[in-house]
């Protein structure tokens, strides 16, 4: 799943919810880009309470960044639009981003990293994550800042109810970041409303941000 930035990470995941990505994606294990790496199916499974996940995509579109997405549930797989996301509504499927940037690994990058784009990251990140809320709730949508485990690490996060075709839907999302290291790590967790995404979000951090940011 292709993001030009993480600004458009609740349209993005609802979109691909939508659009079956969970009965388009093969099963396989994880591995590959850094992001795929951090969590297990097991791990997902367990704290989601759900059965079954998939890796429905894995990219490193750039030198610093990686990106994962997975789809978790319960029952028959989806096999349609419409039955992907009467799954996710019914509380018996899941979304789940995972992105991580960190300072490459070749002197002249991983200097242009620390100097340039991970300050322009964290900046953009932090204003971002503040003022969504308010963006959401400007169009009619509920939103809010979570309170989120910092995990020893500086972090922001909110939760957004979908909209439109995604209504019953929500989003938690939530980034880390080591300051020390440059660099980031950000999780986003979409499933019916009503279910506790902001527990699970804290989780799932819980289990995969040490993991990558220490």
């Amino acid at each position: 799943m292709k993001r030009g930035s993480w600004s458009s990470l609740a349209a993005t995941l609802a979109i691909a919810l939508i659009a079956g990505a969970v009965a388009a994606g093969t099963s396989r294990g994880a591995g590959g880009p850094v992001a795929c790496t951090l969590a297990t199916a097991s791990q997902l499974q367990s704290i989601l309470g759900l059965e079954k996940s998939v890796i429905l995509s894995r990219s490193s579109p750039t030198v610093a960044m990686s990106e994962c997405d997975w789809g978790v549930w319960s029952g028959a797989r989806p096999s349609s639009p419409a039955a992907v996301l009467q799954t996710a509504k019914s509380g018996r499927g899941a979304l789940l981003g995972i992105e991580t940037w960190a300072a490459p690994k070749s002197k002249p990058d991983r200097q242009k990293w620390i100097t340039g784009g991970y300050a322009r990251l964290k900046g953009q990140l932090t204003h971002e994550i503040v003022s969504f809320p308010g963006l959401f709730a400007s169009h009619g949508a509920s939103a809010h800042v979570l309170r989120l485990s910092r995990l020893g690490y500086s972090a922001k996060a909110f939760q957004v109810a979908l909209q439109g075709r995604a209504k019953g839907l929500i989003v938690a999302v939530g980034c880390w970041w080591n300051d020390k290291k440059s660099s980031v790590i950000c999780i986003a967790d979409e499933e019916a409303a009503g279910k506790p995404a902001n527990k699970h979000l804290n989780q799932i951090a819980s289990a995969i941000v040490a993991k990558f940011l220490r």
